[in-house]
């Protein structure tokens, strides 16, 4: 089943404000953990299938536009949230210009409205006062929203649970894909050098894989189990047609099922990795990837990693040319695409990073690298 997104269209609106919002407060999505109200805490209720998170994002500081919604995979009818434009009264407070509640509740099961509702009201019924704000970027990050009615507000900077295990320091080779009972070999010529499969974990999951194309998603974890949100896919095909059949079939294996459950088991003293899905397909992967294979990967250096500015991206093979450049973050949000091969990484936050390279002949590699 695939999921179905909820996008929201803002209008922008010009206005002149005598303080700017706090550096950090745009940095993303915040995702809600918790409503204190009258000394009360609510915690969110997380339903990896009907309620994965709900989230708010400062989109702009000049205008202070704003919005907050639930995030419903398969649900279209269920849908709470708002938007709106803030005025910052100082740097660690603002109050509301104007603020629009969206309520699609028709489908949505109690106690995800409830939830909602709650937190909308935070916001709503205290608009004309100020709110003050505290952001702890330590750690995972944490933004504390404060009302007139002293209610609270916590945010995570992320929505996602880590592996329990060491699956996310490794490298995976996919070896096999079941489908139907069929083991689906991958294939192994020049366009095709293998099929990597990696969990970034800091502050936070991502979950990428590549044949000629890249597949890149955020997931969350829970005992021998992931989820899979907000995947992108581009429109690379390969050149050869056994290679583009077996990408469809890969990528398929996930799509279809998303966003899961997903189990994971370790074997072989955690050389192998064994993805099931919910129709009983299977990935097999291997932290091991022959000289053969790893040949693509050795002809492309990338240094110094870690880095605290600038990262070289380098061909060290004359017939290997590198194309284009994208850097995406844990969550598989493209920051920037470039042809540059010295790439200026100093405004970002610490943390890791995918970059993705495109060759001469459509050719993909990806490899981590770690901002400091």
């Amino acid at each position: 089943m695939k999921p179905k997104h909820f996008f929201l269209l803002f209008t922008l609106i010009n206005i002149n404000l005598s303080f700017s919002q706090h550096p950090d407060l745009q940095q993303g999505n915040w995702y809600v953990e918790s409503v204190t109200e009258n000394g009360i805490t609510t915690n969110i209720p997380k339903e990896p299938l009907e309620f994965p998170y709900a989230y708010i994002n400062f989109f702009d500081t000049s205008s202070g536009l704003i919005g907050s919604a639930n995030h419903q995979l398969f649900n279209s009818n269920c849908q709470i949230g708002f938007t709106g434009h803030l005025n910052y009264t100082s740097n660690v407070s603002f109050t509301f210009i104007d603020i629009n509640i969206i309520q699609n509740a028709t489908t949505c099961n109690s106690s995800i409205q409830d939830f909602m509702n709650l937190y909308v009201d935070f916001y709503n019924n205290y608009a004309a006062d100020d709110f003050s704000y505290i952001i702890n970027i330590d750690g995972d990050g944490v933004l504390t929203i404060t009302n007139s009615n002293n209610d609270i507000m916590v945010y995570s900077s992320h929505f996602y649970n880590p592996p329990q295990n060491n699956i996310a320091t490794d490298t995976w080779f996919l070896s096999e894909l079941i489908i139907d009972n069929n083991n689906n070999l991958p294939p192994n010529n020049d366009e095709l050098s293998n099929i990597p499969l990696n969990f970034i974990n800091q502050n936070g999951s991502g979950f990428t894989t590549n044949i000629c194309d890249s597949l890149i998603a955020s997931s969350t974890f829970n005992t021998n189990t992931f989820y899979i949100y907000n995947m992108s896919i581009g429109l690379i095909e390969c050149s050869l047609f056994e290679n583009n059949n077996y990408q469809n079939l890969y990528f398929n294996f996930f799509i279809d099922n998303l966003p899961g459950p997903f189990n994971y088991s370790l074997s072989n003293s955690n050389n192998t990795l064994t993805i099931t899905s919910l129709n009983g397909n299977q990935a097999i992967y291997s932290n091991q990837v022959t000289a053969i294979k790893n040949y693509l990967l050795s002809k492309i250096s990338l240094y110094p990693n870690p880095t605290k500015n600038t990262i070289k991206v380098k061909s060290l093979d004359k017939k290997t040319e590198i194309k284009n450049i994208y850097l995406f973050n844990i969550i598989g949000d493209m920051i920037f695409q470039t042809q540059t091969e010295t790439i200026d990484i100093s405004s970002l936050e610490n943390g890791i990073y995918l970059i993705k390279i495109k060759t001469n002949n459509n050719k993909i590699i990806l490899k981590k690298i770690i901002k400091e």
